[in-house]
């Protein structure tokens, strides 16, 4: 199940990852006007952050869809820790960005004004659409995307965090290792020790002589 899950989730981190890279590579190539200390510190951080993290992402989870397919289940388990890893780090990214991008559409109305403590100052966003388009920008839409965007960082936690449990709880579930077919030594039936009683060994046992005798 887990296999068809990321496999699903492929062309979706694909998307997200790269529009990431495309925003944090223009916002870099234009630090000059969209990372000046009029603007929030975060901006910079936060975009090269997602970008990294959800490219990250997207390169592991193909190769763990792949890794998968060897159904072993102390891999299943080392994955799920990646997977939880990668929802932890996605946290603080993401608060990074809900520092400078509005938290939903209905507030991108005001993008020419977000976040403007001067009245003469552009807003990041309108900034943004100039640079993109100077004979009409669109502060409003840019911002809608970065909503869109914003959200879709805060569906990768949940989607790497419902695959973490997921595979946690399947792989510590089977005690077998099948590649190489070994058994985990910290999970090994006690029963099958041939120092412990198994069922059907009575008739193995010496019988104890009776009180009576």
């Amino acid at each position: 199940m887990s296999i068809f899950y990321r496999f699903t989730i492929l062309l979706f981190l694909g998307a997200v990852a790269w529009s990431a890279k495309a925003r944090s590579t223009f916002v870099s190539s234009h630090a000059a006007d969209l990372l000046s200390p009029q603007f929030n510190d975060n901006f910079g951080r936060g975009e090269r952050a997602v970008y990294i993290v959800l490219m990250f992402s997207f390169w592991y989870n193909l190769v763990a869809w792949i890794v998968l397919m060897l159904n072993s289940s102390v891999l299943m388990v080392y994955l799920g820790l990646i997977d939880l890893s990668i929802a932890a780090t996605m946290i603080p990214v993401v608060y990074w960005q809900s520092t400078y991008i509005p938290h939903s559409k209905g507030t991108c109305q005001n993008a020419v004004s977000w976040q403007v403590s001067n009245s003469t100052n552009e807003s990041w966003f309108s900034v943004l659409a100039r640079l993109h388009n100077p004979e009409d920008p669109d502060p409003e839409g840019y911002c809608a995307t970065y909503v869109d965007n914003w959200i879709f960082a805060i569906i990768v936690i949940i989607i790497f965090s419902f695959l973490a449990f997921s595979n946690i709880l399947t792989g510590s579930r089977d005690q077998s290792f099948t590649l190489g077919r070994c058994i985990r030594p910290w999970s090994i039936d006690l029963t099958q020790r041939d120092d412990v009683l198994q069922p059907g060994r009575e008739d193995k046992m010496l019988a104890l002589p009776s009180p009576d005798l």
